[in-house]
């Protein structure tokens, strides 16, 4: 790994910036395609959040995939194993499931940050009795397919768009794709009511190293870096236990004010997940293992891919 300060960071604007060589190809999250051959990740010394390094180009590629009508067609349903259930389920179930218990109000108002085609939202609204559930999403191809009921209302393609004031808002696997999370997190600000919640789910890298492979996210996570990112905009996070997402942070925030200091918590998580594959790929390198056209993997995750 080579290290060097470049820039500033995305966040805080920091210029004490540490360079991490990633040497192993990166992969896309909706099919496990090899995107790059190579990649590097920048950690803030400052607020120690973790960014991508990739060029305006990539960026504006990147955007411009999110918001066409192929990815609008993809199938990112994720189903888990999990206790007081038969089969695997759709985590939506789970999380909705999850959510009934902390949502208090007859009629509350709830908005998903990148809700796809609703499926959160669908389910929330068998769990609860009655509720205005609004999904924004920056593809405006998916208003076709999210659900026509008076209580539902798709926002698209700019935070900005979004009317009202929420009782909850959810940021379920959201967080990695967005550019600016300044702006992001001020607007769940503008959003949120004052004794509102937020949700937020997300790939934790100190339990699954390999999530550092996926190039076509913006930013990366462990318990730390997302308790200081949800702190440098006065939010208070609390962490839930969640044993059907034994490598994710599952977690709500509330409001508080905004401190003109911000004391950041030290985090070496991205260190620890680089020298894991390193320390892997080379197990893997003395293995004597057959040719490898003869050789399959079983699943379709970053771990099962690198």
């Amino acid at each position: 790994m080579n290290a060097s300060s470049c820039g500033k960071c995305l966040l805080c604007s920091s210029s004490t910036l540490e360079v991490l060589d990633i040497g192993y190809p990166l992969f896309r999250h909706t099919d496990y395609a090899t995107i790059r051959e190579s990649g590097r990740i920048s950690k803030c010394t400052n607020c120690q959040m973790l960014f991508n390094l990739v060029s305006e180009n990539e960026v504006q590629h990147r955007e411009a995939w999110f918001r066409s009508t192929e990815y609008s067609r993809s199938n990112l349903t994720h189903t888990l194993f999990a206790d007081n259930h038969v089969g695997p389920v759709p985590r939506t179930i789970l999380q909705a499931e999850l959510l009934r218990e902390l949502i208090t109000g007859s009629s509350p108002s709830i908005l998903d940050i990148g809700c796809f085609d609703g499926e959160l939202l669908i389910e929330l609204n068998r769990q609860l009795s009655s509720a205005e559930l609004h999904g924004f999403d920056v593809n405006e191809h998916l208003a076709a397919g999210f659900p026509s009921a008076s209580n539902f209302h798709f926002w698209a393609p700019d935070l900005n768009n979004v009317e009202g004031r929420f009782d909850l808002i959810c940021i379920s696997g959201t967080m990695v794709y967005i550019a600016d999370l300044n702006e992001l997190m001020l607007q769940i600000r503008r959003l949120l009511k004052p004794d509102g919640l937020v949700f937020v789910q997300v790939v934790d890298i100190a339990k699954s190293p390999y999530a550092v492979l996926l190039g076509d996210q913006r930013s990366h996570y462990s318990p730390q870096i997302l308790g200081n990112l949800f702190g440098y905009f006065g939010f208070e996070l609390s962490l839930l236990e969640s044993s059907w997402a034994p490598r994710e942070i599952v977690g709500v925030a509330r409001l508080g004010p905004r401190r003109a200091t911000q004391n950041f918590e030290e985090d070496t998580n991205i260190h620890l997940c680089l020298s894991r594959l390193d320390h892997v790929a080379e197990k893997l390198g003395g293995m004597a293992l057959p040719d490898f056209s003869q050789v399959g993997v079983l699943g379709t995750t970053a771990a099962a891919a690198f």
